[in-house]
This record gives structure tokens, sequence and C-alpha cells, in this order.
């Protein structure tokens, strides 16, 4: 069984002392860590016979006590022991074998004038580090910090923060139940700390319910015992493709799928499931869960050159080279395994949206996976399928059991003939190829187990097949069988208070990925075609190609922004759709289909696909199943078409009454401006009716309790404000309103959401510690990568509206604690370290600079998708863009980007072969076909283009000029190749136009289009395409192939030349490095003018960026240690004096000046001869100290 600790602070309680004993018989408690107890007797109240009480030697009435269980053989750390704490060692099974770990039991005092933590746990935390021991401290810390679960964050909270960030330490406090509670507040105050030896073993911590003696609650956690069993599973990136492949045309050799009735379609749609199922088992082979320390990067590989060098160590007398070389072996393979484990993680981070990325993450924490669930009467359900059911009834109401058998629509002949040509239309194989490549290839599958990859390296057979299963599905109106099934996963919800309410958390769908691609070509056609000439109204910013929920922030602050520099007022109605996706009936969803003239083959498939599917929910193998009778799927590829459909009559209802709009999603503002207080509130009191009265028609509901009424104005008479009404429910105003992810408050001054961001950040930077440290480590390039990739996205959020408050010194203050918290988990510096000094040596931009770089990107990126509106309105945020044309007019000249379009329709392929094949195809006869070299060039800031055809006779050589990059130049080379044989004529050949850049071949091969230059070279080639069959090759440039050579040759020639003969738009890119370097720029002068950091500035007066670059590659210690002696924040004598720890400044080796990082490096004649042997000199003067290269500065430290 389990090992079971207790803590509790007793509050010197003799009731709640001898409550203890209940605890020990009850609860089967090992160890019981105890704060404040009563004492009296040498604890007389607690039972011996349960065990035995333990405290600091000599202390009289101590407010630290362990009470030791009889199976707890342990012994007290004397040396960390005191009245406020006390340490034990002692032997514990864990995880199958026995640890010595070491237990305390902490009092932080609340009216210390020191930080927390106590001087005892500081020193007992150093020794459980040095000693790689398990440490578990279990405290009364009387500290806030939101990041355990307070309700606010106080001084005592970030020091005690500071301190387990520096020392690599971990919270195990969940949720936010809180540990204190009296008549007159209630607060987490308790708090359990390990370190990255203990985490892994420490389990089930949870706060005692129910009444307890004591003002503080009791607290439960587990050290497990036993490892659980491991599971089988096969890794879908593990997979022998090239064996898949092989499989599967072995699979469907015989295959001659014909599709007339039902049945043959259920039949062929599980035999495509099927024979990918069988070639992926075949060609992936089954692997075993492991319970990984720290190694997620451990492959066969490593485990058999470990075990080499294990046995050359025990030959090395005989054979010493044997033992270097299986050792180099084993170092350099483990290096490349961690780096390439490391980099597949990036990007699979990095790939998802910056919005997603934490929920990612949660969702793979083990932390809030689901356990009990409280009901509606209040008490706690346990078991897997009543939890089940909760959940599923909470998050689709109205659902059944049962449901009606599908009926296959009959139609007559004529119309058979128009729903099979549409169906012919829809789906071919290339619009089938183009949603494979659409999808991430290891995304989520569905209950079939099917997921894209197996498709995207899947046979025209099976291409052959979904054509005929998706056609014959839209012209009978039904929906195979094996794809109706839906998993259901429930997913936590970021900074809930507790876990224990359905709500809190997030139900997604789960679909048949061959669903999931007939539903994209479906919702590409709709928005193709039928929107083309209906189109949706546009204020509606959610799901639609260029906007966001951005653009939405804009263009609303925009408007209040111009309603205060015209001295008017602006009334927000902020709403939100009760249960919008879940709640609307399928009745609705047809009409809204109807309305906007889509296909009455798509609606019915529509209809059927949603009254059709089966939702299957499993927790620890109990499964249920439903069927629901309203909503559209979260997570479904259509589900946000739909509901745009349906939300676009309320958009256009309130637009005729002259009210401005804006929605996205299920969120929605409608705002009125104007001079008096008391007509907007009519006005809107009108227009709350109306949008009550289209509610009630399509059978939703607005919330009354989430819908705010915000007055923006900063005037200081308010006369005129009154209650309105909605759904008989009063609706006041208030002084602030979150909307779209921001807190906007009536003044627009966003203090409220910089200090609701600054805690939710912080909150957020501690989960993402807390997974990466158990999966990866804390090194400190994981840290910073984790930090930069998602608290940084997270905290600067919509930087485009409020960017302008971090012109505002106080703000900026509170801000740069968040990266003060990340530098010092990065650094592991002493808490006492500048975070301008630790930003310089990391490269890290101070927060306030990144946040005006993001602003400015964003503004560019809005300006030239044409989605900025008005550039020369200039009031409040939309000031920006004059900054930047202050900063260069070059931000105005034409950019390369565009909004994205998609056109799945290419006339040409594109073939990127390994270098084996590429050459073959270089040695073939090339007398029959057309073969097109084209290469780009960037010289001196220029770029140039080149192009060579030995068939065509043709050279040429293009200048492009300046602002062009290298991908633009390559581009350009084809797109004049593909110009050049429509301008010569080439019919019916063979054209090969051949490139030595993969991103510009990936980029014209891609459906998506980005950049206008791209899409003319598309277009170009399409239009030979037509008249020939032709295909864009990978050539491996610059390894002696004649027509690379000249046209590489040729595009430089074009960079040489002074003038430009086409003109090309800047790429987005370009403009981005500009920002870039603004914002070095700043922070360059930040730190050359700074007053502060003055030890740093003796070594580093300068950004050097060699400096930065030697920091990250160093290990975390050596970094620590580099980082403490250059800022002089380390445990020499002159610091330790200014911390009141030690009485003299003077170095105790010379006693002869103060002892800092510069005496230690230059004057202090007890290294003189170190110096010297290092330097070649006895004494170093200041410019001598700045010559010497970093790694020589921390050698020499390391020496002392």
């Amino acid at each position: 069984s389990n090992f079971c600790i207790m803590q509790q602070n007793l509050q010197h309680s003799r009731a709640a002392t001898i409550e203890v004993n209940k605890y020990f018989n009850e609860e089967k408690i090992d160890v019981f860590l105890m704060q404040e107890p009563y004492f009296y007797r040498n604890f007389q109240e607690l039972d011996k016979r349960n065990g035995r009480v333990c405290t600091g030697k000599g202390v009289v009435k101590p407010r630290a006590v362990i009470y030791v269980g009889n199976k707890f053989n342990g012994k007290v750390l004397e040396k960390f022991s005191g009245r406020d704490c006390l340490a034990m060692i002692g032997e514990v099974k864990s995880q199958g074998r026995k640890r010595m770990v070491c237990l305390c039991s902490a009092y932080f005092p609340f009216d210390s004038i020191e930080a927390p933590p106590i001087r005892e746990v500081v020193e007992l935390v150093e020794y459980c580090r040095n000693k790689k021991m398990p440490l578990l401290i279990g405290c009364d810390a009387n500290a806030h910090n939101v990041v355990w679960g307070s309700t606010d964050t106080n001084r005592r909270g970030e020091d005690l923060l500071e301190f387990i960030y520096s020392k690599e330490l971990e919270i195990i406090n969940r949720g936010n139940e809180p540990t204190f509670v009296n008549a007159s507040r209630s607060e987490v105050l308790d708090i359990t700390i390990c370190n990255k030896e203990m985490r892994d073993i420490v389990s089930n911590w949870r706060v005692v319910r129910g009444g307890s003696l004591s003002d503080h609650k009791p607290i439960l956690y587990d050290i497990l015992a036993d490892e659980c069993a491991p599971k089988s599973f096969r890794n879908g990136k593990r997979t022998d493709w090239t064996k898949f492949k092989k499989e599967l045309d072995e699979e469907c050799k015989e295959w001659k799928p014909e599709i007339k009735t039902v049945e043959e379609m259920n039949k062929w749609a599980l035999e495509v499931k099927l024979k990918l199922m069988s070639a992926f088992e075949k060609a992936c082979p089954l692997s075993v869960e492991i319970k990984r320390r720290n190694a997620p990067f451990w492959n066969r590989r490593l485990q058999k050159l470990r075990k080499d060098m294990r046995k050359a160590w025990n030959k090395r007398n005989r054979n010493p080279e044997g033992y270097k070389e299986a050792r180099k072996n084993y170092k350099k393979e483990l290096r490349k395994a961690e780096g390439d484990a490391w980099k597949r993680e990036c990007e699979e981070i990095e790939s998802i949206r910056e919005s997603a990325r934490i929920h990612r993450l949660i969702a793979k924490s083990s932390d809030n996976r689901i356990g009990v669930l409280r009901k509606g009467n209040g008490e706690l359900a346990v078991d897997d399928s009543e939890v089940l059911e909760i959940l599923m009834e909470n998050h689709f109401p109205g659902c059944s059991a049962r449901n009606e058998a599908q009926v296959m629509s009959d139609v007559n002949q004529g119309e058979e003939l128009r729903r099979n040509e549409l169906a012919i239309r829809l789906f071919n194989e290339k619009s089938i190829e183009w949603a494979f490549s659409s999808f991430e290839p290891y995304k989520s599958a569905g209950p079939d187990k099917v997921f894209p990859a197996l498709l995207q390296n899947s046979n025209e057979k099976i291409v052959e097949a979904l054509v005929k299963i998706m056609r014959f599905s839209l012209v009978k109106g039904v929906l195979p069988k094996e794809w109706a099934d839906v998993k259901v996963i429930f997913i936590p919800k970021l900074g809930k208070a507790t876990y224990e309410d359905p709500k809190s958390f997030r139900a997604i769908n789960l679909t048949s990925v061959l669903l999931k691609i007939m539903e994209k070509i479906i919702d590409r056609y709709i928005r193709d075609e039928t929107l083309k000439d209906n189109r949706l109204d546009s204020n509606q910013h959610a799901y639609q190609i260029g906007k966001s929920t951005e653009t939405a922030l804009h263009e609303l602050v925009s408007k209040i922004e111009k309603s205060f520099e015209d001295e008017e007022v602006c009334l927000g109605a902020f709403m939100d759709i009760e249960g919008a996706f879940d709640n609307v009936t399928f009745d609705r969803i047809v009409e809204a289909l109807v309305e906007f003239n889509v296909d009455e083959p798509i609606i019915n498939w529509i209809s059927v696909m949603l009254r059709n599917r089966r939702l299957i929910a499993e927790l620890n193998n109990v499964k249920i199943s439903i069927y629901p009778k309203q909503g559209c799927p979260a997570g479904g590829v259509l589900s946000p078409l739909l509901w745009l459909l349906i939300k676009n009559g309320l958009i256009k209802m309130v637009r005729t009454l002259r009210v401005e709009v804006i929605g996205f999603a299920d969120d929605f503002v409608a705002f009125i401006r104007g001079k008096f207080i008391d007509t907007v509130y009519q006005i809107m009191q009108m227009i709350l009716r109306r949008i009550e009265g289209w509610c009630v028609s399509v059978g939703l509901r607005i919330n009354p309790t989430k819908s705010n009424l915000v007055l923006f104005t900063r005037r200081r008479n308010l006369r005129g404000v009154r209650l309105l009404k909605m759904f008989n429910e009063e609706l006041e105003t208030k002084e602030s309103v979150k909307f779209l992810g921001v807190i906007l408050d009536k003044k627009l001054m966003y203090k409220e959401h910089l200090e609701w961001k600054k805690k939710k950040a912080v909150m957020v930077f501690h989960q993402c510690r807390r997974w990466f440290g158990r999966s990866w480590g804390l090194k400190p390039r994981y840290v910073a990568w984790f930090y930069q990739a998602i608290i940084v996205p997270y905290l600067t959020y919509a930087a485009i509206i409020w960017w302008r408050r971090t012109e505002v010194e106080s703000v900026n203050k509170e801000l740069e604690k968040n990266q003060r918290l990340a530098c010092l988990s990065i650094t592991k510096a002493m808490k006492t370290t500048a975070t301008l000094a630790m930003e310089m040596l990391l490269g890290l931009l101070p927060l306030n600079i990144r946040i005006q770089v993001i602003a400015r990107k964003t503004a560019i990126r809005m300006v030239k998708t044409d989605e900025w509106g008005n550039v020369a309105e200039v009031q409040g945020h939309r000031s920006v863009w004059s900054l930047l044309m202050q900063n260069s007019n070059q931000f105005g000249m034409p950019c390369d980007l565009m909004k994205r379009v998609i056109n799945w329709d290419i006339k040409f392929q594109v073939e990127i072969e390994d270098i084996e094949d590429m050459l073959r195809f270089e040695a073939c006869d090339n007398t029959t076909d057309v073969r097109i070299y084209t290469d780009g060039s960037l010289m001196s800031g220029a770029a140039g283009a080149g192009i060579y055809s030995e068939r065509l006779q043709m050279e040429r050589s293009i200048a492009l000029g300046q602002f062009v990059s290298v991908f633009q130049a390559e581009v350009m080379a084809i797109n004049e190749g593909a110009i050049s044989c429509w301008e010569k004529g080439v019919v019916g050949k063979e054209i090969t136009i051949l490139s030595d850049s993969q991103a510009a071949l990936k980029a014209i091969g891609k459906p998506e289009i980005k950049s206008k230059l791209v899409k003319e070279c598309r277009k170009n080639l399409d239009r030979i395409g037509e008249l020939n069959n032709v295909r864009l090759r990978w050539v491996k440039g610059h390894i002696g192939i004649e027509g690379n050579e000249r046209a590489d040759e040729l595009a430089r020639r074009g960079a040489e030349k002074q003038t430009c003969d086409k003109s090309i738009g800047i790429s987005i890119t370009e403009m981005k490095r500009w920002v870039n370097e603004w914002g070095e720029d700043r922070f360059r002068g930040l730190w050359e003018t700074a007053q502060t950091c003055g030890q740093t500035k003796l070594f580093v007066p300068y950004m050097n960026r060699n400096i930065t670059n030697y920091l990250w590659k160093l290990k975390k210690e050596n970094m620590r240690v580099a980082i403490a002696v250059i800022s002089g924040h380390c445990k020499l004598n002159k610091h330790m004096s200014r911390l009141g720890i030690r009485t003299s400044a003077l170095c105790a080796r010379c006693e002869g000046d103060e002892d800092t990082s510069y005496h230690l490096m230059c004057l202090c004649p007890a290294f003189a001869q170190l110096r010297f042997r290092k330097f070649g000199k006895f004494v170093l003067s200041l410019r001598e100290l700045r010559e010497i290269k970093i790694e020589h500065i921390l050698s020499f430290v390391l020496e002392t």
C-alpha cells in the first residue's frame, strides 16, 4: 500500500491535537507533519501507541513537529531542526523499491521581517540538492500567491515563489480549495513543496473536506509504493512508411469497389478502415508505455550503446581505447537523440496556434484528469459510470440512449442526376488528396483509430474507394455506419478552482478523420461557391480567413476611442449566447442552410450527419454511448460554419436598426455612440428587446447573468444611466467587462486586464514548468523555450489594443515581475539578482519593449491585409502605425502578404525526392522534354533571379533590387520560367522546372496561398499546365549539376546589377526583421543608460551577443555560477554583508579590499598565481578584464 502523509496547522488547539489520533486510525496515516501543535507535558494528547512525536533537540514550545507512525523508522536531522522547522530522513518503499527520503515540517512566521522561507529550510534544500535526496516539505507558509491557489499575491508570496523557482523546487498543491477557513475569510496558506527527486512519487494531493477543530484543514497525499502495470500501444510516429505502403498495396491488390446500396457503402467504409489498420499494425511495432524519468528521448539504440559502454568499462584495463570509443559513441548519440526529440517537441507545439498551446499541455498533464465529481445535490459521485453520466448530461442536454435507423431518401431520376453532378464536382482525387494534406499527420484519431498520416501515405485504391463512398453518401443522403461514431473526451479548463464541477471540463468531439475529410470538402465548397454571392456579414470575425479575435477587438476599441475623441459616450451590451453549439436545434440549422441557398443534397447530408451521431465516452474501461437530439459537434469541421450561418441573422437584424455590432462565435457586442446618455440607453433597451425576440424565434437564449452593460466614457457626470431589462431580468451598468479574453474598463485604462493577465500568466508558467520539469527537466534552454513559446504569447495577447500602457513606468514594473520569474527559473540565480542584468545576459527583450514589437508587427499584418481600416486615423492604439511610418517610410511600401486563399485545382506536380532519385533523373536522356533550371541569389542586400534552359536556348538574369528575400527570388525565377514557356508557345511537352529551393517548391505546391508572388506564379504554372505536362522538381544545389550551376551564376549576375528589372512587394518577414532591429536598439539604449547594474557593467558595459550565445551553451550549474560572478550577486562577503548574513564586507583571504567579483578576478593577491597562469598577469585592469572571454572568466572562478 502507499505511504500516506498528512499535514495540518493545529493552531495550538488541544481538541485539534487530540483529533490527530482519529486521523491516524481512520486514514491510516504513516507520518503527520504538524505546525503549531498543542504542547503540554510532552504531547500527552497524542496516542503513543500509533507512533512517536519528534521535535528539535532542546526546543521549547516547538511550532514544527512530526508525528511518526510505527512503520517509519526515521531519524531527526538536528542540523536543520529548530522551533519552526523539523527535518527527518528515513526509508520508504516507492515505485517498487526502497529509497531514502527527507520529510520536513515547517512554519514560516507571518510577523517575521525576513522573507520566507526560514534559514533552516534554505539550508535543508541545499543539503538535499547536493545529496540528490528526495525532499518533501509540508508548511504553513503564511504567504499568498495565486500559483498555489490563493485569492491574491502578496510580497511574501512573491519572495517564496522566487525561492522555489530559483532552487528548482515544485509546489504539489492542486486547485484552490482553501486550506484556512474562519468566520471572516478563507485562503490557501498551507503548501506542500518537493524537489525534482520527489515529484514523480507523490500523488493524490487533496484537502480533506468536512469540519476540522482547527481553522486550518488537514491535507493528505501519498508516496506511491508500486508502479502501474505498463500498457501496450502503437506509436504512429514510429511507423515504417515504406513498409506500410507495401503492405497496403498488397492488401488492396484485388480491390474493385462498387457501391449501389447502403449495405455496400457500409461494407466498403469498413474495408477502408480495416485495410489501413491492418497495414499499420504490420508496419508499426507494438510499444510499451514506460514511466520515463526526465528522458523522453531515450530509445533502444541508446540502451544498446550504454550496455556496450558498460561492457567496455569492465575491459578498460586490457583495452582502454575500446572504452574511450564506446563512451564517445554513447555521448554523441545521447546528444543527438536529445536534440532531435526536443526539436520534435518544439515543432509539435509551435505548429499549434499560440492561444491553444497551453491547453495542449494541460491536456497532456495527468494532474487534473477526471476523478470524483459533485452532483447537483452536493454529493460526490465516485463510480466511473456515474461520473460519465454526469458529464454527458451536463454537456449534451436532451440526449437519448437510442436513435432512429437511417432511411435512404428516394429521389426522381432528374434529381439524382443533378445530385450525381454535384457529388462528382465535389469528390474527386484532387479534392480528397487536398483534404488529406490539410491535416497534421498525427492529429488525434476518432473511434476508428484512423489518423491522417495513414491516409497521406495511402494509395490510389484507397482514394478511389473514398471517392465512391463519399459520392454515394451525398447522393443518397446516408452516413456510413463507421463514420457515425464520435469519441468524446473531457479536458480540464485552465485555472479552475476545483475539478469536481463537470463544467470545469471541456467536451471535445473526435470524429472519424474520414468524415472530417468529407466535411472539409463540403465546407470549402460552401465558403467558395455558395457564399460567393450571399456573403456572411463582415462584422462576424470568427472562423473566417483574415479575421480573428484581434481584428474584432481592434474594430471595437477603434470605435470606442473615436467616441472619446469626439467627446461622445459609447454604450456596449456584451452578450453570450447560452450553450450556442450544444443547444441549437437541428431544424434551425437546416433553416439557416436554406436561407443561404445551400444545395439541397448538402443540406440533407448535413442533417443526416448531425442526427445520426453516436457519442461514446470512456473512463477507466467504463464506456457509455448516447445520441444527441440537438446541437452540432464541438470540434466538427462544419460546426463553425453552421453557427456562423445561424448567427448571421442576428447580426443583420441588429444592423438594420443602425446599431454597430461585432460578433465572434457565440459572443457579440452591440454598441451605440452618442452625445446624450439617456438617449443611448433608450435605444439600447429597444435593441435588447429585438435580440430577445430573435433568440425566442430560433430556440436559443442569452444568459442575462453573463450579459454586461458598460458605458465607455471619460466623463464624470453620468446622469442618465439606468437599469435595462432582458428576459425579465435587470442589467446593471458595470465598470468593466471581459470580452474575447480582454478586460475592457470604461476608460480603456486596462489596469484590471493587466492585473488579471499577470496573475494568470504566473499560473500558466507554473503549470508549464511542472509539466516540462517532469518530462524534460528544467534545463535553461527548455525553460526559455516554453516561456517564449507559451507564456509570452499568453501574456501579450491582443497587445495591439493595449500596447500604450507599456509607456507607463508603473505598468512596466508590474510586467517585469513575470519575466523575472522566468529569468530566475532559467538561471537559478540568487533572487536578489537584478532583472535587467539577467535579461541582458540572456538576450531576453524586456516585456514592455517586446509588447511594443508585437503590436507593431500586428499592425503591419492588419494594414497589409486590409483589416486595419483608415490609416489616417491615429487616435488611441491606432497611433502605432504613425509611429512605424515615423521610424521608416519603408513600411508604407507594397507588401507581398495577402489574405489566405485556397485553390486545390493544381495543374502541375511538385516532386521533392531524395538525392539518389534526383541524380537518377539528371542522368536520364534529355532530348524530348523541356528542362528549365532556376535559382535565386542575395548579395550585399540585393537579390537576383536566374533562368537557364538548353532546350529553349534561354539564359536570363533578372535584377530584383533591395528588400527581396532569397525565397522571393527563387519563386520569381520559377515564375519567369513559366512565363517564358508561355511566351515561346510551348505546347504538348514534358516541362520540368528545377529549383534547389525546397521552401519555394513547397509553397507553390500548397493549396493555401498567402503570398501575392506565389499566387502569380501558381497562375502562370496552371496556364502552361493546361497545355503541357508540367512538373516542378527539386535539385540539390552546388554539387556540380551543370544546369543548376548556370542558373546560379545568372542569379548572381542579377544580384550584382545596379538597376531593378522586376518589382516585388516586400516580404512580411523583412518588415518584421526591421521591427526586431528597432526593439533591439531600444533594449541596447535602455541597458547603456540604466543607472543600476553597476557590477554587471564592469564585466559587460555593452550588449554582447557572443556572451549571450556562450551562456546558453552552458549547463545550468555553470550558467548559475557565470551569472552570479558577472552580476556580483553571489556568496562573496560584499553581497552577503548587504543581505545582513555576514558582518564584514572585506575579502577573508587578503582583508585588503571589499570582497566583490571584480576584486576576485583582478586584484586579490590570494589568486595572483592563478591569475598569472590563466591570463599572464598578476593584476588585471578594468580594460583587460573586459577583453577576457566569458569562458575564461568562468574557468578562473571554478578553480578558485
